[in-house]
């Protein structure tokens, strides 16, 4: 909190109030949320305490290529942290040099649903949950 005496001179002439509070304008705020939702795939939302299982779920995970052909890919994400309670999908980025695409992620025996930004391709696998299978055409 501000104080009066440090307040520029025309500060309440400007409408402004030297405690420093304004509110947001709703042009400005209307941008900011127009912001927000054209780049809400860059954006993770979350409870505090989600974000830390994540983070600490990101940070231990180990990814093991069991078979890389031209046509498939198969992995195995795992971790050693204790499963009851990080236990949340992480999400996994390939990026293809070729114009070959992604066709299908199966993990065990789950259709993994996969979204594509140009040459990238991105989708969520829950580690210590089964080999992940790529499957390239």
């Amino acid at each position: 909190m501000g104080r009066q005496e440090e307040a520029a001179p025309d500060f309440l002439e400007n409408g402004k109030r030297w405690d420093g509070y304004r509110p947001v304008e709703y042009p400005v705020l209307e941008a900011l949320c127009r912001a927000i939702d054209e780049n809400r795939h860059q954006l993770f939302v979350a409870s505090f305490g989600n974000i830390g299982r994540y983070i600490g779920e990101r940070n231990a995970a180990k990814i093991q290529i069991l078979k890389e052909t031209e046509n498939e890919v198969v992995l195995k994400l795992t971790h050693s942290l204790d499963p009851g309670i990080f236990d949340m999908p992480l999400t996994l980025k390939m990026t293809l040099e070729s114009t070959a695409e992604i066709s299908r992620v199966v993990q065990d025996v789950k259709t993994v649903d996969v979204i594509t930004r140009g040459r990238e391709w991105i989708f969520d696998v829950v580690p210590n949950g089964g080999v992940v299978t790529i499957r390239i055409d």
